[in-house]
C-alpha cells in the first residue's frame, strides 16, 4: 500500500540521516530466523538506541516497537508510530497508581496479540536507560509475562554498543 511505502522511505531516511551521525554496523541479522512472531529485547544504554534499532530492524523485520507514551504522543512521532502500529506505554519511573498500572496492561495486551498474530515486538526488558556499563532489568516481568502468553514468540537478544557514553546516556563518561 501507499502508506507502507511512504513509510519505508521515512525508515529508510532516517537510517541515512543517522548513519551520518553514528557509524552503525549491524551483525548477525542474517542469521536471525525469516519466521514471524520475534520478540527483539536489546539493551538501552541511549535515548537514540530505540530509532537506530527500529530502522535497523524496519526494512526486514516491520517491528512494532513498544514506546513510552511521552514520545508516543508526541506531535510528528506520534503519526509515524501510529502508521507502524506501535505500542504505547506509560513510564512508570515517575509515578504509578491502578490508572497507570491498567494502562501496562493493555500495552502487554497489545504486545501479546501481535505476538501471537505473527507480529515482531521491539520491547526493552529494562525500561529505561541504562545507569551503569551493565544493564539492570530489576522486577520488570514483561518479557516472562509475554513469553507466558505467546510460548511460539522466538526471542532475539541485540547488544547496542558504542552509545554508553554519549550525549544522549545518563553516563557522565563512558563504561568503566
Amino acid at each position: 500500500s501507499l502508506k507502507l511505502v511512504i513509510i519505508d522511505a521515512i525508515a529508510a531516511l532516517l537510517r541515512i540521516l543517522l548513519r551520518l551521525r553514528y557509524r552503525t554496523e549491524v551483525r548477525g541479522l542474517k542469521t536471525l530466523p525469516a519466521t514471524k512472531g520475534l520478540l527483539i529485547l536489546p539493551n538501552h544504554p541511549a535515548e537514540m538506541d530505540p530509532i537506530i534499532v527500529a530502522t535497523q530492524l524496519w526494512k526486514r523485520f516491520r517491528v512494532r516497537p513498544v514506546v513510552l507514551e511521552k514520545y508516543y504522543y508526541l506531535p510528528v512521532a506520534h503519526f509515524l508510530l501510529k502508521s507502524i502500529r506501535a505500542i504505547p506505554m506509560p513510564d512508570m519511573d515517575f509515578a504509578s497508581g491502578p490508572y497507570k498500572r491498567r494502562r501496562v496492561e493493555v500495552a502487554m495486551q497489545s504486545s501479546m496479540q501481535a505476538l501471537n498474530a505473527g507480529d515482531n515486538v521491539l520491547l526493552y526488558p529494562s525500561g529505561r536507560l541504562m545507569t551503569g556499563p551493565l544493564e539492570n532489568v530489576g522486577g520488570n516481568s514483561g518479557v516472562h509475562t509475554l513469553l507466558q502468553a505467546a510460548p511460539n514468540a522466538q526471542v532475539v537478544l541485540v547488544r547496542t554498543r558504542g552509545l554508553y557514553g554519549s550525549i544522549f546516556s545518563r553516563a557522565c563518561s563512558g563504561p568503566k
